[in-house]
C-alpha cells in the first residue's frame, strides 16, 4: 500500500469541500462528542481542537482514511481528502443498497486499491463515485440522501472519537513504547469510540461500511499463509486491524444493543438495527480473514477490469456494460450473451465446473468478448469459421488459446488450454440467454 491516495481529488475540489465539511464536523465534534465526555476526560481534552488540512501529512498519505492526532498539541487532524473519500463511499453504498444492488462492486474497488491500484489508467486512482458508475443525481432521492449522511456522520464520529481517545488517555508517542503497548492503545481508542455511540444513544449506521472497507483495505490474518508470518506482522505493527480487534467492536453491538438506542425514537427497531450491525460485522470479519478467501479476492483484484465496476445484483458476475442486450446484436453464432459453465483441471486430476457468463461482440467473422466465472474477467478475441471459433484468451498475466463449436441453436461447447495449447486446461459450455 505504497500509493499516494491524497491526489484522488484536485486542490480546487478539496478547497470547496473544506468550506462544506469543516463547520458541520466542528459542530459534531463539539456538540456530539466533547459534551459527552466525563469530567476527568474533559480535563484531559481541555483545549483540544480540530484542524482540516486539504491532504494529510506525507507520512499518512498511504491510506485514504488518514485521520490522526497530536497528543502534545491536542489537535485532531481530519484531512478533507479523507472525509471526501468516505463521503463518496457513503453515497455509493447508500445508492447501491437503496436501489437493490449488491455492494460487491464497492468491495472490488477497495480490493483494487489494496492489490491492484496500478491497473488504474495513468496510475491515477479514480474517485469511488466515478469508478462505480454512481449517477450524478444519486442524492435526488431523499431517502438515499438521508441515509448517506447518516452513514458518513457515524463513520466520521467514530473515527474522530478514536483519535480524541489518544488525547484523552494521554497516549505517548508510539516511538517510545513497544508494539504491544501501541496496539493496546489502539484497542482502547476503539473501545472509547464505540462507547461514544452509547453516550450519544444512536445506532451507528455506518459501521457496516467501515468494517467492509477496513477489512478489505488493511492487512489482516487472511493475507498471510503462515500463522508465523501473521504473528510477526502483529509484533512489528502499531496499527494492525486484527480480527480480534474488529471482533471486539462487533461484540459491543451484539452484546449490549440497548445501550446504543437511548436517543432513538423507535427503540425496538433501533435495537434490531444495532444487533444486525454486530452480526453482519462478525460475518464480514469471518469471511475476510479466511486465507482461501483472501487468495480469491487478491486474484480477482489483480485480474479485474476496473472499467467494469458497474452496479449489479447480488450474485451477478461482472461481465458487461449496462444497457447491453441481445436485441442489439445479430442472432448469429457467438454473438450476444450466454450462460453456462467453466471447467478447469484441479490438483487431483479431476475437473471442477463453475457457473459462467459469456458475452460476444461479433463483427463479420471476428469476435471479441469476455467471460467470468466469479474470479475476474477473461478477455478473448477470435475468428469464426465453419461454426467454430478459435480464440486467444488472457486473464491477468495468464493466457492461452481455445476452440468452441456450435452444438445446437444458440449453444456452444469446447476446450481451452494454456500458452500455445488449445486443449488441456478445461472446457467451456454456453447457451444464449436474454439479458
Amino acid at each position: 500500500m505504497s500509493n499516494n491516495y491524497s491526489n484522488i481529488y484536485s486542490a480546487e475540489q478539496l478547497s470547496y469541500w473544506q468550506t462544506r465539511y469543516a463547520p458541520n464536523l466542528v459542530w459534531n465534534f463539539e456538540d456530539l462528542i466533547l459534551k459527552k465526555l466525563a469530567r476527568n476526560e474533559r480535563a484531559n481534552a481541555f483545549g483540544v481542537r480540530l484542524e482540516f488540512p486539504l491532504i494529510p501529512d506525507e507520512g499518512f498519505s498511504n491510506s485514504p482514511f488518514s485521520f490522526y492526532a497530536s497528543v502534545l498539541d491536542k489537535v485532531v487532524y481530519a484531512p478533507i481528502s479523507s472525509i471526501k473519500f468516505i463521503d463518496d463511499l457513503s453515497i455509493a453504498y447508500s445508492w447501491l443498497v437503496g436501489n437493490g444492488f449488491s455492494t460487491e462492486s464497492l468491495i472490488d474497488y477497495i480490493f483494487c486499491l489494496k492489490y491492484g491500484s496500478n491497473r488504474f489508467a495513468g496510475g491515477k486512482i479514480p474517485s469511488p463515485l466515478k469508478v462505480l458508475h454512481i449517477p450524478g443525481n444519486a442524492l435526488d432521492n431523499q431517502l438515499i440522501d438521508d441515509n448517506s449522511q447518516k452513514v458518513l456522520k457515524s463513520i466520521v464520529v467514530w473515527i474522530l472519537s478514536h483519535e480524541l481517545a489518544h488525547i484523552v488517555y494521554n497516549h505517548p508517542s508510539y516511538e517510545s513504547v513497544t508494539h504491544a503497548q501501541s496496539q493496546q492503545f489502539e484497542t482502547d481508542a476503539d473501545s472509547f469510540a464505540t462507547n461514544m455511540f452509547k453516550r450519544i444513544g444512536t445506532a451507528p449506521l455506518g459501521m457496516i461500511l467501515l468494517f467492509m472497507v477496513f477489512t478489505s483495505f488493511y492487512l489482516n490474518k487472511g493475507d498471510f499463509v503462515l500463522e508465523k508470518d501473521w504473528n510477526d506482522y502483529l509484533r512489528n505493527s502499531t496499527h494492525p486491524f486484527s480480527n480480534e480487534r474488529l471482533n471486539s467492536i462487533a461484540s459491543e453491538f451484539i452484546n449490549s444493543p440497548n445501550e446504543f438506542i437511548d436517543a432513538e425514537p423507535n427503540k425496538i427497531r433501533a435495537k434490531q438495527i444495532v444487533e444486525s450491525i454486530g452480526n453482519e460485522a462478525k460475518e464480514i470479519v469471518d469471511l475476510i480473514r479466511s486465507p482461501k478467501m483472501q487468495d480469491f479476492l487478491k486474484v480477482n483484484a489483480l485480474a479485474l477490469d476496473v472499467n467494469l465496476l458497474y452496479p449489479r445484483k447480488k450474485g451477478d458476475l461482472v461481465i458487461m456494460e449496462p444497457g447491453y442486450s441481445e436485441g442489439l446484436v445479430s442472432g448469429s453464432d457467438f454473438s450476444g450473451a450466454y450462460s453456462g459453465t467453466y471447467g478447469h483441471k484441479i490438483a487431483n486430476g479431476g475437473e471442477e465446473k463453475l457457473n459462467a457468463t459469456f458475452v460476444f461482440y461479433r463483427n463479420k467473422d471476428k469476435v471479441t468478448g469476455r467471460f467470468s466465472y466469479g474470479v475476474g474477467i477473461v478477455d478473448l478475441i477470435g475468428f469464426v469459421q465453419n461454426n467454430q471459433i478459435t480464440f486467444n484468451w488472457k486473464w491477468g498475466n495468464t493466457s492461452g488459446k481455445g476452440l468452441l463449436s456450435t452444438v445446437g441453436e444458440g449453444e456452444f461447447s469446447g476446450e481451452w488450454g494454456y500458452n500455445d495449447e488449445f486443449v488441456g486446461g478445461g472446457n467451456l459450455q454456453g447457451k444464449r440467454k436474454h439479458v
